[in-house]
């Protein structure tokens, strides 16, 4: 689990499907909104610029190969995953993304 800087929202990994969506069966990042004491809705990190829940690689990965998130801010990350966030991916290593969690943009670097 990893706070962003100002301890506001709290970014965890699980291979479980927190959200109805989450239907791969990949371990993903997620993030939760903590202000007001009330906690916010899930955002699912590891998801395509629409949204969508990504089909990820096929065949056995690795923990290793689910990768970490870096919270540069509550709406901003870096994330390394196996999963193709982008329709250009199509490498099935791991890869470093850059996400905008307001915009759903997503930049593979």
């Amino acid at each position: 689990m990893e706070l962003d800087p100002t301890g506001r929202h709290a970014f965890y990994s699980t291979a479980a499907a927190a959200l109805p969506a989450d239907t791969n069966g990949h371990t993903d990042h997620y993030r939760r909104d903590l202000d007001g004491g009330v906690p916010g809705p899930l955002v699912l990190v590891t998801a395509d610029a629409s949204g969508r829940a990504t089909t990820g690689p096929t065949g056995a990965v690795t923990p290793a190969e689910y990768g970490r998130l870096l919270a540069i801010t509550g709406d901003w990350v870096l994330v390394t995953t196996s999963q193709p966030l982008t329709a250009t991916d199509g490498n099935r290593l791991r890869d470093l993304y850059t996400k905008d969690l307001l915009t759903g943009a997503v930049g593979l670097d």
